[in-house]
């Protein structure tokens, strides 16, 4: 079926709807969301499936985000702007660029699977929608980071947003929701006195790298002490600083020409460009008692840090709501377009500019390396070593991607009477993504020809669901409440993937002129068929409890072990009421309790071995051969996710102080897991139900108002502390690997009785006593090759928050932190060897002797001499122990300042309303362990944390907003 054809059944009633002019009803209020930021006492909320609940009936953490809180400082990815705000949702930051993936992980890691996710599930007005990474990496390999499905929407038509953290809490959404849900509710239309209401927001942007670095600059290229003679010595030394104390006299480069010897300390600014970004978003919205709507087109165009660099998104959307006797129809409509040329490798790879900046040694000037290519074309060459000019990979080899989004729901709600609703929906998540990148023929690396891909995916997801309920009160004190409702899902995402090499006629970089070419193709579909119900009591307005039950019928599971049942229970007692207790000191009080279980089904055809057709045939017949390298499993079984939550919420002394504290323990049970098998069975992973894991934490959120009046201050503390252990990864297996580093021994791995997710690589052999044992040329030795370094994942997660306003001038300024993780740096890694790192240094002049024993058990005391240093820091790059680093940080991540134009002045013309801001993002840590990398540029955003290699490096953004309405 043509794409085309795939949207129309949806955007149908869209279209006759917003065409005929009879969209009409009240001001909308978009299901799944949460629609206030401040807690107010009997606050009513919008829960999952849609369903309006107050507050206080809540047996779960729930924490809610108002626009201005991701609108305001704005990034490209909505989920940058939600890092420091919840308690319990940690956002990982890698080192990819401006509109690179994101990493969000709500309380902890549910699953080992190394293939599986852990994000949460993300629902944009009712509809769930796909927030894969695509492209991403498991190692610190690198490659081209090409986003996820959240980069593409647009950040000023967020209204608001809810976190629901806990099984109970997204229980309803199914087995989607084992990692919880985060739901986004987009602007509707509102009343105005002037009918039509128009607003304009456009924000400028400008971004520059931040170099972090500190390397040595007293001695310069060469090796063995001594700089280069000829141009031939300088390519072979082109990645080395084991030369000559630099003094300023000339000496021969890559390309002949003699220049100075001389330290330069700016290579990494000069390489890079700012970047600059802009974008607009002008809606037009009308509501009145039957009828609403808002129609917005937003634009971002943004400019990379390399010139070659672009990123542009195109934003439409149409939310729209008709009331019309005991009916009510909600439209929903969402288009994107998403296209960005030039996206830059990361990682240790040789077309990674950067990998290239942090190789070059210190008296290099990378601005004599322009333009990268010779007059034919071919490559600039600097160095013999597999390292790359760095301006022919930004002006030669080449990138471009584009992403075609549309979100659309329908919803027709009947309430024949006031405690009966009937609702049908249909929901619809949609894209293509296509990329396109090319290697030419010159580069000084392999594939010495060139090299061409190109892939394309589809992926559809169509919703349907059917809810109805009934409520009623009996007597003054008891309340009752039901719900009932079906789902059927079906996802469908299918690709296509063109590679060919080498080119045959140079400078024509098409797939049809590679000499050697490949073609594949993949198809996965997968259903899932649902039943649930919630029911809940209540008793004096004070005491609630809360049931729910689920079961899902996977298509991806065996039939006669196909579905599970799930239920959840909660439990809220507002006990200030219960008790009557009215005083200034305690205004509120509520405690919650409750338990949930989840489910969870397997990946498409995990179940039986899948076939593919070979290009060659034998006798005119078709071959065919295993195409998989996984051994399947008929008999897996759903995993499950059991959680519970207790936990409080108090408003203290008159309102000086609110609390909000949970702790939850979530045991996942039976998790689907690819082991490792031995590579003589022709597989090398299989698939069990094997993983357990025990993930337990404590959150806490507290708000002080210590200013009320003339000048306010709103102080906002977020904290939250995990407790991970993996119990056990069946069948007798201990170490399931995760990750691994480019080109070197340390890994990252689930290792059973330890935390998810330790760092593995070589360590110092020591004696008892933990001295560092060397042998008898006074180099360390090395001890385990696989020893367990640190754990990947930060185990605590704060943010701080500081709202001032005075007024009509507004100031915000967030502090957020991260503490516990490792991180592993090949950058210092091969610093280290080459000789760039400032500890390498030490021993130049008079050599060194390394502080511990003799093999023999005495105090070393051999002298390493200068001729001999280069070989004793090759060995101490070859012990990852040294690189292991503490990844804690503490970071000023925004500031705003912000002004409201008086009424008065704006009296006399057609704005009502108009607010300009000041903003900046990632101004400086004010605690950073690293050295020369930002403890946040893991190269990867998946599960395989704690690898850190040549990164895009940090950027600070300075900005402009103004908001205008009309």
């Amino acid at each position: 079926m043509k794409p085309l054809l795939k949207i129309i059944p949806v955007l149908i009633p869209v279209s006759a709807f917003f065409f005929s002019g009879t969209i009409t009803g009240q001001e909308k209020k978009t299901a799944d969301t949460v629609m206030a930021n401040e807690k107010q006492i009997g606050e009513v909320v919008v829960t999952a499936l849609g369903i309006k609940r107050q507050e206080k009936k809540l047996g779960y953490s729930v924490t809610q985000l108002k626009s201005e809180e991701i609108s305001t400082n704005k990034t490209i990815n909505i989920q940058s702007a939600l890092a420091g705000k919840v308690a319990g949702l940690d956002i990982g930051e890698s080192a990819n660029g401006l509109a690179g993936s994101k990493r969000t992980n709500l309380r902890g890691i549910s699953t080992i699977s190394p293939t599986g996710t852990n994000s949460p599930l993300w629902v944009i007005d009712g509809v769930p929608v796909n927030s894969s990474n695509f492209g991403r990496n498991n190692d610190a390999g690198g490659g081209i980071d090409f986003g996820d499905g959240l980069s593409m929407f647009n950040p000023d038509d967020i209204e608001s947003i809810s976190v629901l953290k806990g099984n109970a809490a997204a229980a309803l959404y199914g087995s989607r929701a084992s990692n919880g849900v985060i739901i986004i509710t987009t602007k509707s239309g509102k009343k105005s006195d002037k009918g039509f209401r128009v607003e304009l927001s456009s924000t400028l942007n400008f971004s520059r790298i931040k170099d972090l670095t500190d390397w040595q600059y007293e001695y310069g290229q060469g090796r063995d002490g001594k700089r280069p003679a000829s141009q031939q010595e300088a390519l072979v030394t082109g990645y080395l600083s084991w030369g000559e104390k630099m003094d300023g006299a000339l000496a021969p480069q890559f390309d002949g020409v003699l220049r100075p010897y001389a330290p330069v300390k700016n290579n990494i600014k000069n390489f890079y460009s700012d970047a600059v970004l802009y974008s607009n978003t002008l809606s037009i919205s009308r509501a009145q008692d039957h009828y609403n709507f808002r129609f917005s087109l937003g634009q971002t165009d943004s400019q990379d840090f390399i010139d070659s660099g672009l990123y542009k998104k195109r934003n439409a959307s149409l939310n729209a709501g008709l009331k019309f006797g005991i009916f009510e129809l909600d439209v929903n409509s969402m288009y994107v377009n998403e296209p960005v040329k030039n996206r830059q490798n990361i990682g240790g790879n040789v077309r990674n500019a950067n990998y290239t900046m942090t190789a070059i040694p210190t008296s290099v000037n990378v601005f004599d390396m322009q333009p990268g290519f010779k007059p034919d074309g071919t490559e600039l060459v600097i160095t013999e070593s597999s390292i790359t000019n760095p301006y022919y990979v930004i002006n030669k080899v080449y990138e471009e991607d584009s992403k075609n989004r549309v979100v659309n729901a329908v919803a027709l709600r009947a309430r024949p009477t006031e405690n009966i609703f009937a609702q049908v929906k249909v929901m619809q998540d949609y894209f293509t993504f296509r990329r396109m990148n090319y290697q030419p023929q010159g580069m000084n690396w392999q594939p010495f020809g060139g090299e061409y891909t190109e892939r394309w995916n589809e992926f559809h997801e169509l919703n349907y669901e059917f809810t109805a309920g009934y409520d009623k009160k009996f007597g003054e004190k008891f309340g009752t409440s039901f719900v009932l409702g079906a789902n059927k899902r079906v996802s469908t995402s299918n690709a296509v993937n063109l590679y060919g090499t080498p080119f045959v006629v140079p400078d024509v970089n098409t797939y049809n002129n590679t000499l050697n070419r490949t073609t594949s193709t993949s198809l996965s579909e997968t259903q899932t068929n649902s039943l649930f119900g919630m029911a809940e009591l209540s008793y004096d307005e004070s005491l609630f409890l809360t049931l729910t039950g689920r079961n899902d019928w996977f298509s991806t599971l065996p039939m006669n072990n196909n579905n599970y049942f799930y239920p959840s229970a909660s439990l809220s007692y507002v006990f200030t009421d219960g008790l009557k207790i009215k005083s200034e000191i305690l205004r509120f009080g509520k405690l919650r309790a409750s338990f949930a279980q989840v489910s969870g089904g397997a990946d498409p055809y995990s179940l039986d071995l899948s076939y593919g057709i070979d290009d060659v045939n034998y006798n005119g017949q078709v071959l065919q051969s295993i195409a998989t390298t996984t051994i399947p499993n008929k008999n897996l079984k759903p995993l499950i996710s059991s959680e519970y939550e207790f936990g409080g919420e108090f408003q203290l002394f008159k309102n000086f102080l609110h609390l909000d504290v949970a702790y939850f323990n979530k045991k996942i049970r039976n998790d689907i897991v690819a082991i490792n098998v031995s590579n003589a069975s022709s597989y090398n992973k299989a698939i069990q139900n094997t993983g357990n894991i025990d993930n337990s934490g404590l959150e806490i959120m507290a708000t002080l108002r210590p200013l009320t009046k003339g000048v306010k201050w709103n102080s906002t503390f977020t904290f939250s502390k995990n407790w991970n252990n993996v119990l056990d990864l069946g069948f007798g297996v201990n170490s399931l690997q995760i990750g691994s580093a480019k080109n070197d021994a340390v890994t990252v791995n689930v290792e059973k009785g330890l935390p998810y997710g330790v760092i593995k690589g070589a360590a110092y052999k020591r004696n008892e006593n933990g001295s560092i044992i060397f042998d008898k040329n006074g180099f360390p030795m090395i001890g385990d090759r696989a020893a367990v370094l640190g754990v990947a994942f930060h185990d605590k997660v704060v943010g701080w928050l500081n709202e001032f306003n005075y007024k009509n001038l507004s100031l915000r300024i967030l502090i957020d932190g991260k503490f516990g993780g490792k991180m592993y740096s090949q950058t210092n890694r091969w610093a280290y060897a080459n000789g760039k790192h400032k500890a390498t240094l030490e021993g130049r002049e008079n050599g060194i002797v390394g502080v511990g024993v003799k093999e023999d058990g005495t105090v070393n005391d051999i002298v390493v001499t200068p001729d001999k240093l280069q070989n004793y820091y090759s060995v101490m790059a070859s012990i990852h122990e040294n690189f292991i680093y503490d990844a804690s940080f503490i970071k000023l991540r925004e500031l705003s300042l912000g002004y409201t134009l008086p009424s008065s002045i704006l009296a006399n013309t057609p704005v009502s309303k108009a607010t300009v801001s000041l903003t900046a993002r990632n101004l400086f840590y004010l605690m950073n362990k690293m050295e020369n990398v930002s403890p946040e540029s893991s190269v990867t955003s998946s599960n395989a944390q704690g690898l850190e290699n040549s990164g895009y490096p940090e950027f600070i953004t300075y900005g402009i907003n103004l908001n205008l309405s009309f």
